[in-house]
């Protein structure tokens, strides 16, 4: 009988860790940019990222838009 679960080995959890992290891209760029709808950001891809279409709408919504300066 095994005695890790599933998520206790560390291979697994470092892989789990690693697609949550990738998964959250698009939320993370948001956060660390002070993005003025970082929270709608994070919502987008929370509810709609395990979607390409919903992940890729987040991230290019979190990046800035062209032509945008630093102090704006």
């Amino acid at each position: 009988m095994e005695v890790f679960t599933y998520f206790a080995r560390w291979d697994r959890a470092l892989f789990l860790l690693l697609g949550l992290v990738v998964y959250l891209v698009p939320a993370l760029l948001a956060f660390t940019k002070g993005h003025p709808n970082r929270r709608g950001i994070f919502a987008l891809n929370l509810l709609t990222g395990w979607s390409v279409i919903g992940w890729a709408l987040a991230l290019v919504w979190s990046l800035p838009g062209k032509g945008a300066t630093e102090g704006e």
